[in-house]
């Protein structure tokens, strides 16, 4: 694994500092029966050339760290969210105008394997979330943690859940990416090509609302 410092963000009050890091890799998706393996780790390249066409998603730290920025927002516009797992045990008791503290930022993940990615259930299985007005293709596509820099213990966490993978941009690919759209047709990430999700989505955050001030590290997972 390979750690990012990216920025620091002011928490509350004076010199009340949170210390943004990345902590990254790059996972090579196996469908579970493979398993996972880093990129570019521990088999030889007769090996690699021997297993069939696989993808292999790779957040981009960069784009995290340029986009990460802190919000506020009262509970009342974050019912969606809520119901979706998608903030702190807290906000189970909280009044719609009490406010939460979110960390938010883009995530860009990149394909760099060579095959496609594509949920591993078919559409028929895909769930209908009534409040977002949306499918999801896969329970999570996302984890998000931040650990105490010190003891490395967890003191916040959030999830992306994926409900429109398709190709928001590509580099060059020896072939014509296969077209995905999340509102018709199956959803994926071509070879070559990554999906992107913004800052201003819901859920695209770590609830920081009972984060104490103090220096932690940002893991971000992709599943």
């Amino acid at each position: 694994m390979q750690i990012q410092c990216a920025q620091v963000f002011r928490v509350c009050g004076i010199a009340s500092f949170l210390v943004f890091c990345v902590l990254y890799g790059s996972y090579q998706y196996y469908y579970n029966y493979y398993g996972y393996y880093g990129y570019g780790d521990s088999e030889s390249s007769n090996d690699i050339d021997s297993e069939p066409a696989l993808p292999d998603l790779v957040p981009d730290a960069y784009v995290i760290q340029v986009s990460a920025y802190l919000d506020t927002q009262p509970m009342s516009k974050l019912q969606c969210a809520l119901s979706e797992n998608c903030l702190s045990r807290s906000a189970w008791n909280a009044d719609l105008n009490d406010k939460r503290k979110l960390l938010r930022f883009a995530l860009k993940t990149e394909n760099r394997g060579k095959g496609e990615f594509n949920p591993e259930l078919p559409r028929r299985y895909w769930v209908w979330h009534s409040c977002h007005q949306h499918y999801h293709s896969m329970d999570a596509f996302s984890y998000y943690d931040l650990l105490d820099m010190n003891s490395g213990g967890q003191a916040a966490d959030g999830h992306k859940p994926s409900w429109c993978l398709e190709n928001t941009g590509c580099g060059y690919t020896s072939r014509r990416p296969v077209s995905y759209n999340c509102h018709w047709g199956t959803q994926g990430i071509s070879s070559g090509c990554w999906d992107t999700y913004t800052s201003d989505l819901d859920c695209q955050w770590i609830d920081v609302t009972d984060v104490k001030p103090g220096s932690y590290i940002m893991e971000v997972c992709i599943y």
